[in-house]
């Protein structure tokens, strides 16, 4: 079980660091949501957040335990409870650091959250994963690295591409349903 949760927990790690990295760059979006809101927040307060995220994220891919997988579940499921509260208050999230015009995680075509939208499904998901890892801690970088180098060089591509392609799901698929569907 726990080779099983190796793969899901560092996509879910990666994702998580990957967010603060896109904060960390351009908090303003996160500030204007969090403002939007009615939390007044400085862009300082928002980059410390997403240090904190990217410190949590590279504990949880290289020394996952159940520590780091509760830790990671509390902020997925944060992060779920957030996209609701954005949703309702049609707000986009800046959860990926890009201004309006840009990338903005569970955008629908009014550049508004969406309760039922991708952010608090996928929030959940790997919210799940972590929580999972409470139970059953995955194996961590060093047992990736451990594998035979062809081994060990696919699945962290895999890895690198199934968070590649999760934060692409936060920050395209709401667009691009919204096109889709003529919304």
């Amino acid at each position: 079980m726990a080779d099983a949760l190796t793969v899901p927990f560092a996509v879910a790690a990666i994702v998580l660091g990957a967010a603060g990295v896109g904060k960390l760059r351009r908090p303003a979006p996160a500030v204007a949501a969090l403002s939007g809101v009615g939390l007044p927040v400085s862009a300082g307060l928002v980059r410390a957040l997403a240090a904190a995220e990217i410190v949590l994220g590279a504990w949880c891919a290289a020394l996952p335990g159940r520590v780091t997988a509760g830790l990671l579940a509390g902020a997925y499921v944060a992060l779920c409870c957030w996209s609701v509260v954005l949703a309702r208050a049609r707000l986009p999230c800046g959860c990926f650091g890009e201004g309006a015009r840009g990338i903005v995680a569970g955008r629908a075509a009014d550049g508004a959250m969406r309760a039922w939208g991708v952010a608090p499904a996928l929030s959940g998901a790997l919210a799940s994963v972590a929580l999972a890892a409470i139970a059953v801690s995955p194996r961590g970088a060093a047992w990736i690295v451990d594998r035979p180098a062809a081994n060990a060089g696919v699945l962290a591509l895999a890895i690198c591409a199934a968070a590649y392609a999760t934060v692409l799901v936060y920050t395209q698929l709401p667009a691009v349903w919204g096109a889709w569907s003529g919304r």
